[in-house]
């Protein structure tokens, strides 16, 4: 089993706690794949697949935290974003 060692603030914890859950789950397909290279062709596949959705995974958690983060500076700030 992959180990994924990040520490996460508590005052982000809700997002952090998102984001290393999905590179955990990138790094066990990533070991999976990466056992079955000289192996199982149909294993090996099922792994790339659970990696590309793990990233997708992480990405749509990420742009979700820039954007809720985005509108956070300021009342006047956020007035001219908007």
């Amino acid at each position: 089993m992959a180990k994924v060692s990040i520490r996460v603030h508590s005052d982000v914890e809700e997002y952090g706690g998102l984001l290393k859950d999905s590179l955990r789950l990138t790094a066990e397909a990533t070991e999976g794949f990466c056992s079955y290279i000289h192996g199982d062709p149909d294993i090996m596949d099922e792994q790339y697949n659970k990696i590309v959705l793990a990233h997708a995974q992480f990405l749509g958690i990420l742009a979700q935290i820039r954007y809720a983060y985005q509108f956070s500076a300021n009342e006047e700030q956020d007035a001219e974003l908007t």
